[in-house]
């Protein structure tokens, strides 16, 4: 451990997909498409009868929270080209 805290920093090499997901976490590095994708999923979650009661608990922060858990669930479950699709798909009905 004491080598590791003790090296310099090193380069973080990013996979194919990482940028998407820090849209996920973080709606100012976030595309369009991700953000219309996240609001869709949302308001699914709003409207469902019955009704998903923590859908807006917290708010604002509340959301970030749900956002960043979101792309660790897409990230560990390989679900990254299922919300890819799901986009894709959005983007032709709208």
């Amino acid at each position: 451990m004491r080598e590791l805290a003790l090296k310099k920093d090193t380069e973080v090499e990013l996979e194919a997909y990482d940028s998407l997901l820090m849209g996920v976490i973080d709606d100012s590095q976030s595309k369009p498409q991700v953000e219309t994708a996240l609001s869709v999923l949302q308001q699914g979650l709003k409207d469902k009868r019955p009704m998903v009661t923590f859908a807006s608990l917290g708010g604002r922060f509340g959301f970030r929270l749900a956002r960043s858990a979101f792309a660790v669930l897409l990230k560990f479950t390989d679900s990254i080209g299922s919300f890819v699709k799901l986009m894709d798909d959005i983007a032709i009905v709208a």
